[in-house]
């Protein structure tokens, strides 16, 4: 089964869970010291867990960035699986998970009706 692992630069790679008990390893941690399960969430039918360290060195900083539910910063790299309603850990992609968390991506063409924004005092005559 596959994981995301969430590198401290943001960027996201697939990896495989060889030892479910030892997620620590994937996000290349010696050992579990502070390894917790930060954040998890519940989509369709779906818990999508993330694990990590929430403490560390500020040059360790992970640059990913969460939606609003995420406040708190955390350290090195991140790590996300995905169980279904049996606690089994599942297949998680990194397209699946885009998809899932991010539906609206930056480079997304998005109108925006000018009548509107008017009506909110966005745009002065």
């Amino acid at each position: 089964m596959n994981s995301i692992i969430i590198e401290k630069d943001g960027c996201l790679t697939n990896k495989l869970i060889k030892q479910p008990d030892k997620l620590y390893t994937l996000c290349n941690y010696r050992n579990d010291n502070c390894f917790l399960n930060l954040y998890s969430w519940n989509l369709k039918n779906y818990t999508y867990e993330l694990y990590g360290k929430k403490n560390g060195r500020i040059n360790f900083k992970n640059n990913y960035v969460f939606m609003n539910e995420i406040e708190e910063n955390y350290y090195g790299n991140l790590c996300i699986i995905k169980k279904d309603k049996d606690k089994n850990i599942m297949d998680l992609t990194i397209e699946e998970w885009n998809n899932l968390y991010c539906p609206i991506k930056k480079n997304d063409n998005i109108v925006i009706d000018e009548k509107e924004l008017e009506k909110e005092n966005f745009i002065s005559e």
